[in-house]
């Protein structure tokens, strides 16, 4: 179901910080890059359990993703030890240039862009609580 394709609603009604980066993939067609994340702040509202969310990048025309270059020094046990760091937002912008939206997450620091995306519409889909 979609929540909003709303910019302005989905900056002022949803907050991703804390939330966990669970999946990242192209829709089938290739056009679209979704960004699956259990939403965190389901809990800061009383609820037991969180949902899954997708923002949905549509048209996306650039995507670059910045791993950490911790990851460099590490062995697989330790690597998976930070795992859930590497993909919890601490921040998110959403940028609107003319008709480009222009997407920003950071998840290790808030000096490195984990995401920078460019697409023509977001939308936020998942189920309604």
């Amino acid at each position: 179901m979609i929540l909003t394709n709303d910019l302005h609603e989905l900056q002022t009604q949803y907050d991703f910080i804390d939330s966990i980066v669970t999946n990242v993939y192209w829709s089938d067609d290739l056009m679209d890059l979704v960004i699956e994340v259990d939403y965190y702040w389901d809990y800061q509202e009383g609820r037991e359990t969180t949902r899954e969310l997708r923002l949905i990048l549509r048209r996306c025309s650039n995507a670059i993703f910045s791993m950490p270059r911790i990851s460099e020094n590490l062995n697989d046990e330790e690597l998976a030890s930070y795992s859930l760091s590497w993909y919890t937002i601490l921040s998110s912008e959403f940028i609107v240039n003319d008709s480009i939206i222009k997407v920003l997450l950071y998840t290790m620091d808030y000096d490195t862009v984990w995401l920078a995306a460019e697409c023509q519409e977001v939308l936020l889909d998942g189920e309604k609580f």
